[in-house]
């Protein structure tokens, strides 16, 4: 089996002219997500651990701490809204079990770098990032495309925190439907072949395809 470390991430949205937008960052070469475009997060460390009450909280102080620390800015953890959890499906090097949070708190500080583990930001309007993605100009991982096409369907802030406080947290347990060569097929919760494995069954579809390392994700949930 391999190493399942606890992780958690913060989703920054803000209200803009253009409508609602999310913070990016840029992760430099080294380590994981290597070049990747992420939302600020990282590992639970052993502080966060023995501050929280139970994981829950725990995971809402790293990301906070996290943010801090990648983004410079300062949350206050208990306003961090979960809404997802993801566990990688095995046969990975490293498996992080991620809490993902949402927060509109923040948006208007001042966003400060590191330039060494992070090396560039930007604020995106989600479908901006996507289509950047597909484009192949914006390297990111298929739960950072998930949770950009969900927020892409709201137009501000408030509409996209009511959703997620309405849904509750989704537990993403993927499941590989297909791997040939560079092309990866993985199954979410909802999929009509999530079950079976059977990526081909006529259904209800909550799946990413991951070809040339661009994510295409298909879903009729939202």
């Amino acid at each position: 089996m391999t190493n399942l470390r606890k992780a958690a991430t913060a989703v920054l949205v803000r209200d803009s002219e253009q409508g609602l937008e999310v913070l990016l960052l840029e992760r430099s070469s080294h380590g994981f997500f290597a070049k990747m475009w992420v939302f600020p997060g990282g590992s639970l460390d052993a502080e966060d651990l023995e501050q929280g009450a139970h994981e829950l909280e725990a995971a809402q102080i790293a990301a906070a701490r996290e943010t801090m620390e990648e983004a410079g800015i300062d949350l206050n953890y208990t306003d961090l809204l979960p809404f997802a959890h993801w566990t990688p499906p095995e046969g990975l090097a490293t498996r992080f079990a991620t809490w993902f949070f949402i927060s509109d708190d923040g948006g208007e500080q001042v966003v400060s770098i590191d330039d060494h583990e992070i090396v560039g930001y930007a604020w995106f309007k989600p479908s901006q990032a996507l289509a950047m993605h597909r484009e192949g100009n914006l390297p990111m991982a298929p739960p950072t495309v998930v949770t950009l096409t969900e927020l892409s369907h709201f137009s501000n802030c408030a509409a996209a925190l009511d959703f997620y406080k309405e849904r509750g947290i989704f537990h993403y347990l993927p499941k590989v439907g297909h791997k040939q060569g560079k092309e990866f097929l993985m199954l979410y919760n909802g999929d009509v072949g999530y079950g079976s494995g059977d990526p081909d069954v006529s259904g209800h579809r909550n799946r990413v395809l991951m070809k040339d390392g661009i994510c295409h994700y298909e879903t009729d949930l939202l």
